[in-house]
């Protein structure tokens, strides 16, 4: 009986069946039919959603007339959410409830921003978020910040791309004139349905003081000699 038992446990692989064959690989040799890597993990994002990265001291006006005077704020710009510190709990306003936030420089004026359907109240054009005022006159020149997602584009079979997803802060210009809203382009002439009859006079403006429009402050001179046009 002891023969048979030691006999069994020496030959196990040819128990499994009577016509079933069980091949053995050595670890030396790469296994076939099997999975060659782990899946990939699915993409992280890298980059800040936020306006600015860290928590900043500022005032938060509601719609309802309320005022948030120096809480710790941020603001999420792909979720149109500011965030509020109390006391290290975080609060949440949505955009809706949100008039505008501001917070002091160390050196100037305070930072205002604000909700764009406060600011284009009539045509609502402005695309939802936040946006600064760089000139408020006959003209408003408006500086929108928004976040733009850059997606991974890692290949597996080539072993190439990026793995992750990327957060891009971008901003547009917009400007509105007698309540309609312009997105201002890069160049002078490719702004003529916005500067109409007085494109060629901005356009000897702009070269002799060697302005660009890229340039922020060199865009509200520009937009400052354009209201006296008009």
């Amino acid at each position: 009986m002891k023969k048979i038992i030691s006999v069994l446990f020496l030959c196990p692989f040819f128990a499994v069946g009577q016509n079933e064959v069980i091949a053995v690989i050595d670890k030396n040799t790469n296994p076939g039919e099997v999975i060659d890597e782990l899946p990939i993990p699915p993409p992280k994002l890298e980059g800040s959603l936020y306006l600015f990265d860290d928590w900043i001291t500022g005032d938060v006006f509601l719609k309802n007339n309320k005022v948030l005077k120096g809480y710790p704020i941020r603001y999420d710009l792909k979720n149109q959410l500011l965030e509020i510190n109390a006391s290290g709990e975080i609060k949440v306003c949505q955009l809706p409830l949100l008039k505008s936030f501001a917070y002091k420089e160390p050196i100037g004026d305070s930072i205002f921003y604000h909700n764009t359907s406060e600011v284009n109240n009539i045509t609502y054009d402005l695309p939802k978020g936040v946006c600064q005022i760089l000139l408020d006159g006959k003209i408003k020149l408006v500086k929108y910040e928004y976040i733009e997602i850059k997606e991974a584009t890692y290949n597996v079979a080539l072993s190439m791309g990026e793995r992750n997803d990327k957060a891009l802060k971008k901003s547009k210009i917009f400007a509105l004139v007698n309540d309609n809203v312009f997105a201002v382009k890069g160049s002078i002439k490719k702004n003529e349905t916005l500067f109409k009859d007085n494109l060629k006079e901005i356009e000897n403006f702009v070269k002799k003081n060697k302005l660009k429009l890229k340039n922020e402050s060199h865009l509200i001179r520009i937009f400052q000699f354009y209201q006296e046009l008009i």
